[in-house]
């Protein structure tokens, strides 16, 4: 395994995986190789044994550089190049040929990058944003207290952040200095964790249990959920409603009025992220797997698991990008890697067709 922009005086033990280990200030760009109470619906047998009716799949491609753990990932458009953050203090792009190259380095850990157009963007845990634009140094702005955990780009292009004591930053990002539109603290002022746009403004979800929506510059809270962290959402369109993971290992429905109509087991800790990839949601846990599930009525259709070739730690980062031939998906996690899968144009794994749908429907999914 090769390090990742290490100084002389840094020495990367094989086989000994650091979690958060964070780089040196004095880190420089250089290249990193492939290292080839809610609503429950009746238990079923779906429910029950979920983990068995799901078959294991292999990997794409390993990417291995990182010496820290891998909190965030996102696919680059401009650039055509997935990018991941690590809690080694870097945020790296990689090349289809495994080819890796630093874009940003910190002294303390990365804990979220998103890409706006040419830009990309990544919190840091101090709560800095850089900002990597072309032919230019990178911004920085001291945004938050206690880090910062959610980046999400707007449908009108502006951008949102979201930090460790329950700030949300509205930016108009620019070629030049980026500008404050406004702010707001969240009611519980914890640690925000999911920002998704919405019609009419942001699903908002907190590590210690607040979700709502942020519209014309108020809170509404969802009374219904439960009290556990809330990582991330998606939503189902043709439900009316969100899919949130949450702290417990659930996957809960939540209708765009904020009422839970549907919560199932899904992982055994905590579910950090979630991504559509044509007709599946893809969830990843602090559990080591990352599972699939049909997006019409959430039967089981994929895992990746370690014994076939999935994560051998938590699974922290999960991000997805359209390509000619289907879908690519990647995973990253505290085992300091990056693993991407190739999906088939409906989003699932080509050499594990999904399972039959129907069965489940008739024993009680979500209408």
């Amino acid at each position: 395994m090769l390090g990742l922009f290490m100084p002389q005086n840094y020495r990367l033990f094989c086989n000994r995986f650091l979690t958060n280990a964070k780089t040196k200030t004095t880190a420089v760009a250089n290249q990193i190789h492939i290292m080839t109470h809610t609503h429950y619906f009746a238990a079923t047998l779906r429910t029950a044994n979920f983990v068995i009716s799901m078959q294991p799949s292999a990997p794409h491609t390993l990417f291995s550089g990182h010496n820290g753990a891998v909190y965030d990932a996102v696919h680059w458009n401009a650039a055509g190049k997935w990018v991941t953050a690590g809690g080694d203090g870097v945020v790296a792009s990689w090349s289809d040929d495994g080819q890796g190259t630093a874009e940003l380095h910190h002294q303390q850990a990365f804990f979220s990058v998103a890409a706006v157009g040419p830009q990309l963007v990544a919190g840091t845990a101090s709560g800095e944003l850089m900002i990597k634009g072309k032919g230019a140094e990178p911004q920085r702005i001291q945004a938050h207290e206690g880090g910062v955990f959610a980046l999400t780009v707007a449908a009108d292009g502006t951008f949102y952040s979201g930090g460790g004591a329950g700030q949300i930053h509205h930016w108009h990002p620019t070629t030049g200095p980026w500008q404050l539109h406004r702010s707001f603290v969240t009611p519980d002022r914890s640690k925000v964790r999911t920002l998704l746009p919405t019609a009419r403004g942001l699903l908002v979800g907190t590590s210690a249990g607040w979700l709502g929506t942020l519209e014309d510059g108020q809170f509404h809270r969802f009374e219904a959920m439960p009290v556990t962290g809330h990582y991330a959402a998606v939503p189902i369109p043709r439900r009316n409603a969100w899919l949130v993971a949450c702290g417990d290992g659930h996957l809960r429905v939540v209708s765009f009025a904020g009422e839970v109509v549907y919560s199932f087991p899904a992982h055994q800790g905590p579910v950090y992220r979630l991504v559509v990839t044509g007709d599946v949601i893809w969830s990843a846990s602090r559990d080591k797997s990352v599972k699939a599930w049909h997006i019409i009525d959430l039967s089981p259709v994929d895992k990746l698991v370690f014994k076939g070739g999935g994560h051998t730690r938590s699974v922290n980062a999960l991000a997805a990008h359209r390509t000619r031939d289907g879908w690519a998906l990647l995973s990253g996690g505290d085992d300091r890697s990056a693993r991407e899968f190739v999906l088939n144009d409906s989003g699932y794994r080509a050499t594990n067709p999904p399972v039959d749908g129907r069965a489940a429907q008739a024993s009680g999914s979500p209408d």
